[in-house]
């Protein structure tokens, strides 16, 4: 069936259907990623956003089992130029309409994506509405104005744990939105992981005698106030790994600046310079949100070669902040600065406590 897509700016495209039918409104974000669309609908991180392929074949490889990065699918809508719906995949279950229809997301395709991509590079921030073809335009546009969007946010109501054998350190994880990919990769690096509400409070933490409390990533940073008490309540009394949302309210919490990006950098091929390794990494990304300068106290490691921006740093040698995750294999884990730096950093503070003791 035909849907209509339409900006806040009044333009609109007439497309086909795929996913569900329902009509939603929210911010446009555009991805430039060739593949891995099942992880970013999956992710929590992006939840709220509507979510504009530059790459101009989506659906042909389905969904599988074994690639969601959480159990749901938390964007809010979908906009490709072509969808496939019939995958040439030998691990596909079901079709990525089949997905987004079950969570009750909709999706448009056969509309320009390259010039909606213009607008965005244009305009910068862009409110959309994926409606039904016969609605007026300035319904719409009315509709999409009065609209406040609004990220709740998320994570888990009860501890939950994820164990590995043989580990070597325990960890816990503040939940703001944790993907499964941080908890196989902290579980690959033997941690014993304990994952746990985000309104936690910092003394029960403290209590929990973790060799590291991970500030995991998450879709927002519009709640910031009582998790940044929380963050300067943990500071200097235990070691803190922190990943996107995580990473902000580290940054913000030690007197950065986060920056509205216009413009995100969202994608699976931004370019980083390691400044432990001097070399420059290809990596996936999808924030909104940055910072450029820091104090004297921070040390950067990680810098985004198109924009400068901090993507990493670390303070004294008990604080790692990461602005994504850092992916690898598990064969490659020994080779990943970022997380040989995080081990290295945890095994010189047990050292240094078993000394003390």
């Amino acid at each position: 069936m035909k849907r209509k897509l339409i900006l806040e700016t009044g333009e609109f495209w007439i497309g086909e259907s795929f996913g569900s039918t329902n009509t939603c409104i929210s911010r446009l974000v555009a991805n430039n990623s060739m593949v891995g669309y099942q992880e970013l609908i999956t992710d929590p991180a992006l939840k709220g956003q509507m979510i504009l392929f530059n790459y101009p074949l989506i659906g042909n490889t389905g969904i599988s089992d074994d690639d969601y990065l959480s159990d749901f699918v938390y964007i809010d809508g979908l906009i490709v130029k072509d969808y496939s719906n019939n995958p040439s995949n030998f691990r596909y279950t079901k079709t990525l309409s089949d997905v987004m229809e079950e969570a009750n997301i909709p999706g448009i395709s056969q509309v320009d994506t390259r010039m909606i991509r213009r607008l965005l590079q244009d305009s910068g921030f862009i409110k959309a509405m994926i409606t039904d073809e016969d609605m007026p335009n300035e319904q719409a546009i009315s509709l999409i104005k009065e609209t406040k969007l609004k990220t709740e946010i998320i994570g888990c109501k009860k501890n939950w744990y994820a164990k590995t054998p043989n580990h070597r350190y325990n960890a816990v994880i503040i939940d703001f939105g944790v993907s499964f990919q941080t908890i196989n990769t902290l579980n690959d690096l033997a941690f014993n992981l304990t994952i746990v509400p985000n309104d936690i409070e910092a003394s029960t933490l403290l209590t929990m005698n973790a060799d590291l409390i991970v500030l995991s990533n998450g879709p927002s940073s519009l709640f910031m106030g009582k998790h940044i008490n929380l963050v300067k309540s943990l500071q200097g009394k235990v070691p803190l790994f922190a990943i996107g949302y995580g990473f902000h309210l580290l940054a913000i919490a030690n007197d950065c600046t986060l920056i509205p990006l216009n413009n995100p950098q969202c994608g699976n091929n931004i370019a980083v310079k390691d400044l432990l390794t001097n070399k420059i990494i290809s990596t996936s990304q999808h924030h909104l949100e940055a910072i450029f300068d820091v104090p004297s106290s921070i040390d950067p490691i990680l810098v985004n070669q198109l924009d400068n921006s901090i993507e990493a740093f670390k303070i004294n040698n008990d604080i790692l902040a990461v602005q994504y995750l850092p992916k690898t294999s598990t064969k490659d884990l020994k080779n990943n600065s970022i997380y040989q730096l995080l081990l290295k950093m945890i095994d010189d503070k047990g050292a240094l406590n078993a000394k003390k003791n």
